[in-house]
């Protein structure tokens, strides 16, 4: 399928589950909000996001068994414009 794919591991002996919701660094706006379950050792895709225009980053902030974590992704065609992310990063509570 089109899209970036939004894939979950589970490097762990244990089925986990929680939640992840993804949003654009500059806008704010929500681009994906949902549940994953995985099993033990497992990988699995849990969406395909739609490609944004431009360059931009997704802060991707996620439930896991015991906590919450934060990542981001980096989306776009290079060459990236290293003060543009700089600033996005800076602005991205991570």
């Amino acid at each position: 399928g089109k899209g970036h794919p939004l894939v979950v591991v589970n490097d762990t002996r244990e089925e986990a589950a929680g939640t992840v919701e993804v949003t654009d660094a500059r806008s704010g706006k929500r681009v994906f909000k949902g549940n994953y379950r995985i099993e033990a050792n497992g990988r699995a895709e849990i969406a395909r996001l739609r490609h944004p225009s431009g360059q931009g980053v997704w802060v991707i902030r996620y439930t896991v068994p015991g906590g919450r974590e934060v990542n981001h992704y980096l989306y776009g065609e290079p060459p990236y414009d290293l003060d543009a992310y700089r600033q996005l990063m800076q602005a991205v509570q991570l």
